[in-house]
């Protein structure tokens, strides 16, 4: 079987100045609405939430984009975070941990993904649905949740390490299992249609919608 590009084998490259002017303002603008709908989730005293859509964006937005423009993906992530953290009680230290934590996932993930399936990435048919489940739902938040709950601070020295440890991997997999492949599947160009396509692909289609949406 001939390898198929996750979400769409013509993705259209968006210019130098359009990445500047429109795609980098629109991903802080959907990481901070995260990231406050994150907030607004979060557990007491660690700031853990059971739910951080944050992450998806920035998870889909380095899938979207090849690795040299990465930086500039991550740097915009930082007054959105620090917008969002502050209000709510975190102090700039606390907010660029969280923060670190964050990016260690997502690069995580998308350095796996794309080691595996290439880009653009990853919906077009089970194989590549397994490899997403296996890699941004349970792998990058497992490992970062580990490295959040060794390094955390003071203010969640009263909540056990696993504790932490299970609320950040579950609210980051959660995430990722639901909000990441509408994200992908939005914004990666993919205009499927049921015309030409066979039984099995319909069926294959339809058993991986319910895999990951």
């Amino acid at each position: 079987m001939p390898h198929t590009n996750a979400i769409s084998d013509k993705v259209e490259p968006v210019s130098g100045r359009k990445f500047f002017t429109r795609v980098l303002p629109a991903v802080a603008l959907a990481y901070y609405l995260g990231a406050r709908l994150g907030m607004a989730l979060a557990f007491q005293p660690d700031f853990i939430s059971a739910l951080w859509p944050a992450n998806c964006v920035l998870l889909a937005a380095l899938l979207l984009f090849e690795p040299h423009r990465w930086v500039w993906l991550l740097a915009a992530t930082v007054p959105a975070e620090v917008l969002a953290d502050l209000p709510a009680g975190l102090s700039l230290i606390d907010s660029m941990h969280f923060l670190a934590g964050d990016w260690t996932e997502a690069l995580i993930g998308a350095v796996a993904l794309r080691s595996v399936l290439g880009r653009p990435l990853p919906l077009a048919n089970l194989r590549a649905a397994g490899w997403f489940v296996l890699c941004a739902v349970l792998l990058a938040p497992a490992l970062a949740g580990l490295i959040m709950a060794v390094t955390a601070g003071a203010e969640a020295d009263s909540v056990p390490f696993l504790v932490r440890w299970r609320r950040w991997f579950l609210g980051d997999a959660l995430a990722h299992a639901t909000i990441t492949p509408c994200l992908l599947s939005l914004l990666g160009g993919a205009r499927p249609t049921l015309a030409g396509r066979s039984r099995w692909r319909i069926v294959e289609g339809a058993t991986l919608y319910l895999v990951v949406g």
